[in-house]
């Protein structure tokens, strides 16, 4: 810090604080798109189950011998959100199947039949604990760094010190 100017702090906040702004709007941008596909989602859901006009049994599936939102269980398929966490409104008015259960869901696009739909999330502890253990592993990194940096810089200072010694005497 003895070494930094006001000028170079001043720019070095205002970078962060630029930063700072940039990732809150990154954020909003991806929550925005986030929620519009899952309007998506909401109303091909509504359009199939009203468009049915009430006709059950076989004839208003498709030629798969099983429900297209259980796709997942007979295709192959490739998860595109993993285990999100379901909406109050999901879970307490529509009462969705896919929140019922853990109150998370995976968002998983089917292969064969190119549907995307929804499924409970198995274990949404996993994916937390995996991000745990990415971020103790990424601090531990950084306290490494900075620990080498801090006895680097205070060699440095002692140096100075030493130097400075003989010149009072």
């Amino acid at each position: 810090m003895e070494y930094c100017s006001t000028k170079q702090i001043s720019t070095f906040v205002l970078a962060l604080i630029g930063f700072s702004i940039l990732v809150f709007f990154i954020e909003e941008y991806t929550e925005e798109s986030e929620m519009q596909s899952e309007m998506e989602m909401k109303k091909a859901f509504y359009n199939k189950e009203h468009s049915n006009g009430g006709i059950t049994g076989g004839t208003a599936q498709k030629a798969t011998e099983y429900p297209a939102e259980e796709c997942w269980k007979h295709e192959q398929f490739e998860v595109v959100t993993q285990c999100a966490p379901c909406k109050d409104f999901e879970i307490k008015a529509i009462k969705a199947a896919h929140c019922l259960k853990t109150g998370y869901f995976d968002r998983v696009t089917c292969s064969k039949s190119a549907t995307t739909v929804l499924r409970p999330c198995a274990s949404p502890k996993e994916s937390r604990r995996k991000e745990f253990y990415l971020f103790t592993m990424i601090n531990a990194f950084i306290l490494v760094i900075s620990y080498m940096i801090m006895i680097e810089r205070k060699t440095q200072l002692d140096r100075a010190v030493y130097m400075r010694l003989p010149q009072h005497f």
